[in-house]
């Protein structure tokens, strides 16, 4: 399916690029470019206008959370990554709630953008190759800034939205190598990309969800190899107090 989606968003940018091609002829730019730079500005604005309008109401194939069981939750001394040999995820869905709780008093250890942690196990189902069911879990006290968005593009995507969930689960991902002292690999980088994208499109987003997954495949590398010296997971006797309390009573009428 997700497949599927990437072949026809191609298809949609293939035919807003001919569409800007009838209406600017190759020989009336190539004609104006010498002369006219500004020619080049136009035609670019035009190309991101149609990029932009394609994204926006051409809808995906969304995929419908399966109801199917997952297998139990893993522990920290289990890999979340698959075995070498998978080669798509065809299914994703969430198998709990997220919780998230924010520091009360920011640690200096941290930016000012990570001061948030998972503040209960958080699991979630890929299905791969149609045939086998992973469960990831995000393990209780993992600290993340949100979605890792720069701020110059916030404007476009936000650090909350319907990626966010998809977000809490890729940082697991980028870092969790490094919690279970594993070498990290290109097929885990892989992995942790696709999870996304499909978490992504799970949560009914669209073609956004593309540009997100491609910025993360261009950009991503260094992020995913290099060792961070800050603890991925907040010492137990730091915790934020995340204890059930009683619901407050909401008066009738």
């Amino acid at each position: 399916m997700i497949r599927s989606a990437t072949i026809y968003s191609a298809i949609v940018l293939a035919a807003a690029g001919a569409g800007l091609l009838a209406v600017c002829p190759p020989d009336l730019v190539l004609e104006n470019i010498r002369g006219a730079g500004h020619w080049i500005a136009k035609i670019a604005i035009v190309l991101f206008a149609f990029a932009l309008i394609s994204c926006r109401w051409w809808t995906v194939l969304k995929q419908r959370r399966n109801p199917r069981a997952c297998d139990q939750p893993r522990t920290l001394s289990a890999s979340p990554y698959p075995n070498p040999g998978w080669k798509c995820i065809t299914g994703f869905w969430f198998k709990t709630d997220l919780c998230l709780a924010r520091m009360q008093e920011r640690d200096p250890r941290f930016g000012p953008e990570e001061q948030y942690l998972v503040a209960r196990q958080y699991d979630v189902c890929v299905e791969l190759d149609g045939d086998r069911i992973l469960t990831i879990s995000v393990p209780w006290g993992t600290v993340t800034d949100l979605a890792s968005v720069p701020p110059v593009f916030r404007w476009y995507v936000g650090r909350v939205g319907r990626h966010l969930e998809a977000c809490i689960v890729h940082d697991w991902l980028y870092v969790a190598w490094q919690v279970l002292g594993l070498a990290p690999t290109d097929d885990m980088r892989l992995f942790s990309d696709r999870a996304m994208l499909a978490g992504m499109l799970a949560s009914g987003m669209g073609c956004k969800a593309y540009v997100i997954f491609w910025a993360i495949r261009v950009f991503g590398t260094r992020i995913f190899y290099g060792r961070n010296p800050k603890p991925h997971i907040l010492e137990k006797d730091k915790m934020p107090d995340c204890s059930d309390h009683e619901p407050p009573e909401i008066p009738a009428g």
